[in-house]
Formats: C-alpha cells, sequence, structure tokens
C-alpha cells in the first residue's frame, strides 16, 4: 500500500510524515480519522535520505496492513462471536433464565478482552518491522 506524505522532521534514519489523504480516503467515513479532518501523522523508515518539507511516497508491506487489519478488526469480532456462543452455553449451567442478555454481555466482555489483549501487545506491535512504513520515492525534491 503507498500513500503520499510530507516530510516534516527527521531524526536519525527515521523520518515524521503527514500523509495525504486521497480522494477516496476523504470521502470513506471507515474511521475516525477520516471524520475528524486530523492530520494523520505516521513515523517512516527513510532508507533513501530524505529532507524536511519534501514529498514522498511511503509504503507498507500489504501483509502489513492485513495483519494490522485483522487485529484491529476480526480479532474483537472474533472474540465477540465467541464470547455470546460461550454465554449461551454457559448460562444454563449457571442457572440464569435471561439468557440471550447474559449471552450479550458475555460476547461484550470478550470483545473488552480481545482489546486488553491488543493494548497489552502494543508495544510489540510497534517493535515490529511488518507494520513500519517505508519512504520508497521522493516526489518532490524541491517542496521545502
Amino acid at each position: 500500500m503507498r500513500e503520499k506524505a510530507v516530510v516534516l522532521r527527521k531524526i536519525k534514519d527515521e523520518a515524521e510524515l503527514e500523509v495525504l489523504r486521497g480522494a477516496a480516503c476523504g470521502s470513506c467515513k471507515g474511521c475516525a480519522e477520516s471524520s475528524k479532518k486530523k492530520k494523520l501523522i505516521v513515523w517512516a523508515k527513510d532508507t533513501i535520505g530524505v529532507e524536511v518539507g519534501q514529498l514522498v511516497e511511503i509504503e507498507m508491506e500489504a501483509r502489513g496492513v492485513l495483519s494490522a487489519t485483522f487485529i484491529m478488526y476480526l480479532f474483537p469480532l472474533i472474540m465477540f462471536i465467541l464470547g455470546v456462543i460461550g454465554g449461551f452455553e454457559l448460562a444454563p449451567i449457571l442457572g440464569i433464565s435471561n439468557v440471550e442478555p447474559f449471552a450479550l454481555l458475555a460476547g461484550l466482555l470478550g470483545m473488552g478482552i480481545s482489546y486488553l489483549i491488543i493494548y497489552l501487545n502494543n508495544r510489540r506491535f510497534e517493535k515490529s518491522q511488518l507494520y513500519k512504513s517505508k519512504i520508497v520515492n521522493i516526489i518532490d525534491k524541491f517542496s521545502k
């Protein structure tokens, strides 16, 4: 996945970038970031020697994008579904007569646990090279 970005600052072999949202991203309501019109700031590995103010192209491996999507969207959904199924199975054993509300609460608990797991592993995800963007091209050398 490739995106355009502007170099904000450089520290050693890393660059802080402001990602320029494309037309598809601007009309998408898929994430909270696009609806708030906030700047999307990312850090990327600088392998080509960029300077502050330049317009660059950054890339993240498709495997990393898919993995991050799974972690943030599918894992909580799977945990929610497992929690609901577990709630339906556990309610009669515990003698709970309101099975559906209990199953819903169990599903929400499962989803909450998934976000806790994600939160606790965040540092490991940040250190992983799989989720790091890298600068692959300088689009405009004179953007200062």
